[in-house]
């Protein structure tokens, strides 16, 4: 052990902490008190030092406050001295020892001495208080100068002076009294120990009065009888003590007071509490005190539970138990909701513990706040039945419902669910689905809402002019809500009910609720009418979704419809077209072989112009009818290999790629899941563009593909003409045109063919341009790996 200090580390205050050394006292049994630490502002003086008398009536009691008082100031490196009468100094010793203090070390280092009265009291052969006075002068300089110790800390057993027949009590109790300003403002820490079964009750009397600290039956005091030398020698002492005896009555008259008001709220609190209070000593296994709250949850009577322990109430989680009190006592405060309690009858309580370390009559005890969470867990666990329900994708929206309220009847005690229909401007009531059999309430049923509790919603509707009203209307006593005579408590029998009104978008209103024909003593919860609310908004979610789901089942079939029609028309269209346009070709290439010879420049210009028109015609009806049947008859897809088709497109426009010196550069391409054919017309046709709107240089092309997330994104680059920024929408209308005739050919709708064969595809088409930068098409695809 190292019994001394750094000298850059010493603490030079006239305070070396009695109140806290003394607080290790409690680890032995006979001291059972508790610590009042000593605060220099409450003090009603100013020379207070660490002056502490030790007051005790048997050996146990001394060497349990004063030993360990010693053994922290081997701790803190200080020059421990103590003087030994009453006990020998191999007692001394051997109880050192017992208290864990490496004594040998403490000796031999001289960080301790136990020493006899004739070492310092009567060192000169008698006692002489002058002479104690340069004793302890001198010790203090020898200790902190030469040795390097922070200080000096003594106990001495006064006894001696009992048994020294030239030793005036009067003149020891005075130099007690001087000593406190000696050690004023220097590191001194002393304890005399007196044993009051020895000394006189007079002087015990005077030595209470000239020590600023007292330790007595196991506590730490200040000492509020202290008198500082200067008034205990003075000639106002009696006044002075008049005073303090009569302020010291008047504080412990208000403190009491206080004391009391402060139990008697405790009392209030404790009785009337609505949580279970226990007090127990969970180490010993006792109940100690039960609240009113406490013996009605656990089914016990007081007497009952004060004769059982915290292991009858928590028999199968002993362990948890343990590790709870454990924390409780090592942090002073704990809490958990992971503990049950067991009651007298029936099954265990889930319960949440809040629980704080106290003292009563000087043994640690626990206080604990218990609630009962059983419907906070029921709670839980019907709302993770509620979403298990709603989430199972294997289940109809009706298997659903029946299990909602198989849920809702077990979770609010009711017999019968249900959902109808309601019209309060019709006074309409139609049930639409029950949990059970019901001879009046059953699919299909109607009876008029105001002969229904499901009127309250709209009597609410009616008060509030909000037809879209929703609230949870919950009934119990039917005659006092005014429900007697009406259908549904005479005819139905219902005596409880538990409902609320759902807001259908574009739909009637409808109620989903609970009933039974048996009454209910509670009125229902707020946890229960929110419960209800909750599974209403499930059942409302379904509900427009089912009509969402319908509506756009009309709308897909009314757009299939369309098509059909749209691809008759096409089809029709193409083959009436064609024919009267066949027969305007035929005759004009008649005229053309037959009278050539005999029509004028002007003639063979306007025959040529009616020949023209009739090919763009047909190219025309063509285009319209491919388009028209992208959807409808196109093939089913496959994964497609993009560089194949890009090969196959190349080898397509050869002639025209080498006439037009064209330079086509295509990177690493995906395959995507698609329709062969289709995706051939789509690149053909944005290569053709690329060439057919290259401007006066030869064409440069790049076809490039890179994934973007969830999706394969093609591009086609040109460096031709462009297109202005306000165009890029409109090049994919049908038949809009950027230029005419005369300057490129073509029928107006090649893009536009592009655009629906992508959107068959899943994907999406855009253009990124500038004028006379050139044009990149993107068409963006999913990833078949990723659609799998």
């Amino acid at each position: 052990m190292n019994q001394r200090a750094n000298r850059d580390d010493r603490q030079r205050s006239p305070a070396l902490g009695i109140g806290s050394d003394l607080e290790s006292s409690r680890e032995n049994p006979a001291f059972h008190g508790r610590v009042e630490s000593p605060d220099e502002s409450d003090h009603d003086h100013d020379d207070s030092t660490d002056h502490v008398a030790l007051l005790y009536e048997d050996r146990d009691e001394q060497f349990s406050a004063v030993i360990p008082f010693v053994r922290r100031g081997l701790e803190r490196g200080e020059r421990c001295l103590y003087i030994a009468d009453e006990n020998d100094r191999a007692d001394v010793l051997s109880a050192m020892r017992e208290y864990g203090i490496d004594v040998d070390d403490a000796l031999e280092s001289g960080a301790l001495s136990v020493v006899t009265p004739a070492d310092t009291y009567r060192r000169t052969g008698e006692f002489d208080r002058n002479a104690m006075v340069r004793f302890w002068e001198e010790s203090l300089a020898e200790a902190t100068e030469e040795d390097d110790f922070t200080g000096i800390r003594a106990t001495a057993e006064m006894t001696w002076a009992l048994n020294d027949g030239d030793t005036d009590l009067d003149h020891l109790v005075e130099y007690e009294a001087i000593l406190n300003s000696i050690y004023e403002g220097e590191p001194y820490a002393v304890c005399c120990q007196y044993n009051r079964e020895r000394f006189p009750a007079d002087v015990v009397h005077e030595v209470i009065r000239t020590h600023p600290l007292l330790v007595h039956d196991g506590v730490v005091s200040r000492n509020v009888y202290y008198t500082p030398p200067a008034e205990f020698f003075g000639p106002d002492r009696p006044a002075r003590e008049v005073e303090r005896m009569t302020t010291t009555l008047r504080e412990r008259t208000v403190g009491n007071a206080a004391l009391e008001r402060a139990t008697e709220r405790f009392r209030k609190i404790f009785e009337h509490s609505q949580d279970a209070i226990f007090i127990n000593d969970p180490y010993a296994d006792e109940i100690l005190e039960a609240n009113p709250a406490g013996c009605e949850m656990l089914g016990y009577s007081r007497e009952e539970l004060l004769e059982l322990g915290p292991s009858a109430c928590h028999p199968h989680e002993m362990e948890a138990f343990r590790e709870f009190v454990d924390t409780v006592f090592e942090e002073g405060a704990g809490w958990t909701d992971e503990l049950s309690c067991l009651p007298k009858e029936g099954e265990p309580i889930p319960a949440e513990l809040s629980a704080s370390k106290i003292t009563v009559d000087g043994r640690p005890c626990m206080l604990a706040i218990v609630r009962d969470i059983s419907e906070r867990k029921e709670r839980e666990r019907a709302q993770r039945r509620l979403y298990e329900i709603a989430s199972d994708p294997d289940r109809s929206f009706d298997e659903k419902l029946q299990s909602v309220f198989e849920l809702g009847c077990d979770r609010f005690d009711l017999e019968l669910g249900g959902l109808a229909r309601i019209d309060p401007e019709t006074d309409r009531f139609v049930v639409e689905a029950v949990s059970g059999d019901h001879e009046h309430l059953r699919p299909g049923a109607e009876v008029s809402l105001s002969e229904t509790y499901c009127r309250v919603f709209a009597d609410e509707t009616d008060a509030t002019g909000d037809d879209a009203a929703t609230d949870t209307a919950s009934i119990t006593d039917p005659e006092a809500t005014g429900f007697e005579g009406t259908a549904a408590y005479e005819e139905f029998g219902v005596e409880s009910y538990l409902g609320t009104r759902l807001s259908i978008a574009d739909d009637l209103d409808r109620t989903f609720f609970f009933v039974s024909t048996a009454p209910r003593e509670e009125p229902f919860t707020e946890s229960e009418r929110t419960f209800l609310d909750l599974m209403g908004q499930w059942v409302r979610y379904e509900l427009e979704r089912k009509r969402y789901e319908v509506t756009l089942e009309e709308t897909i079939e009314r757009l299939e419809q369309s098509n059909e029609r749209l691809e008759q028309f096409a089809y029709a269209a193409s083959h009436d077209l064609q024919e009267p346009l066949r027969m305007v070709s035929s005759y004009l290439q008649l005229i053309e072989n037959r009278y050539a010879d005999r029509l004028d420049d002007d003639g063979e210009e306007f025959l040529e112009f009616a020949v023209d028109g009739a090919e763009r015609m047909k190219a025309m009806i063509e285009a319209l009818l491919a388009y028209s049947r992208i959807e409808t008859r196109g093939e089913p897809f496959e994964p497609v290999d993009l560089e194949a088709v890009i090969d196959d497109v190349l080898t397509d426009l050869r002639l025209r790629i080498a006439e037009s010196d064209a330079e086509i550069d295509v990177g690493d391409l995906p395959t995507v899941a698609g329709d062969r054919n289709q995706l051939h017309q789509l690149f053909q046709n944005l290569l053709t563009n690329a060439l057919e709107y290259s401007g006066d240089e030869p064409p440069r092309v790049e076809i490039t593909a890179r994934r973007d997330g969830r999706q394969w994104i093609v591009s086609v680059s040109d460096e031709g003409i462009g297109i202005e920024p306000g165009e890029r929408e409109r090049i994919f209308e049908v038949f809009e045109r950027l230029h005419s005739r005369e300057e490129y050919d073509g029928t107006g709708i090649g893009l536009a063919l592009c655009q629906r064969i992508v959107e068959r595809h899943g994907g999406d088409i855009w253009v990124d341009s500038e004028p006379g930068e050139g044009s990149t098409f993107f068409a963006a695809f999913p990833d078949p790996v990723v659609r799998e």
